[in-house]
């Protein structure tokens, strides 16, 4: 397949559902997805999104959101998804919010970003926002549209 052909192929599942999916040649396009999880939930869409990704021209890896302590990714999408507690960070988000309020100067200054806060209709939803709020004033926002069914 030369780069900038699709081509269509056949999937099969487990379940023997036969699937059709277009693939596009060429390399693809990095993204970071980083979640902040207790019970698994934030993962598990990380890990749905990151798949959705890859059938959209990206090659997205996941991982915890203290794993972005001090290195958020430029030149890419970064896409976050956490959940709160109380309006408390996840436990594997803890530190990546204290290194955010302690930034000083233009350390995160050209992350392109997303947040994805999860929680309950009746959760405190300060977490997501402070979180938001934070990585605005030094990186950049972009338009970022997912659609996840639950079952």
């Amino acid at each position: 397949m030369f780069s900038g052909e699709s081509q269509e192929i056949q999937v099969s599942s487990k379940d023997k559902k036969i699937e059709k999916m277009t693939v596009s040649g060429g390399a693809k396009k990095p993204m970071a997805i980083f979640y902040g999880s207790n019970t698994g939930t934030c993962e598990a869409l990380a890990q749905t999104l990151a798949n959705a990704a890859s059938g959209h021209g990206y090659s997205a890896r996941v991982a915890a959101l203290d794993s972005a302590t001090d290195s958020l990714p430029r030149g890419e999408p970064v896409v976050v998804i956490t959940a709160s507690y109380e309006g408390e960070p996840p436990d594997n988000a803890a530190h990546f919010m204290q290194w955010l309020q302690n930034l000083k100067g233009s350390e995160i200054e050209g992350v392109q970003y997303a947040v994805f806060g999860c929680g309950h209709r009746k959760s405190n939803p300060s977490s997501h926002l402070r979180l938001s709020n934070l990585l605005s004033l030094q990186a950049t926002p972009f338009q970022f549209v997912a659609a996840i069914s639950a079952p």
